[in-house]
């Protein structure tokens, strides 16, 4: 997915949620001709790093969450009960939020 297609649907998101009806405050907008692919990839590159430093069980629902695969299907992977898994991942997120903006 290009960036500005991240933007545009992260800035509707927010819209509709925050019931902006429709406005967005504080995105300027892209210029038509950006690209954004070697930026994408350099973000691309940099969360795998930070997943690749979690431990092995964080490294797999991560991985797994990312694929696509439910709570109870990455319980049953891991050895947690649906409930945990949601923690857990909320956890894991939290981390990777912190070290993402400490880059």
């Amino acid at each position: 997915m290009a960036t500005a297609d991240c933007f545009s649907r992260y800035a509707t998101a927010t819209s509709a949620t925050a019931g902006n009806s429709g406005r967005t405050r504080g995105y300027a907008p892209l210029p038509k001709d950006y690209d954004g692919a070697d930026e994408e990839t350099a973000l691309h590159e940099t969360l795998h790093e930070l997943i690749a430093h979690l431990p092995e069980t964080d490294r797999i629902i991560v991985t797994m969450h990312l694929e696509g695969y439910n709570y109870p299907e990455t319980g049953n992977a891991v050895g947690m009960t649906k409930n945990n898994m949601g923690v857990r991942l909320m956890r894991i997120k939290e981390r990777l939020k912190q070290q993402w903006n400490t880059i």
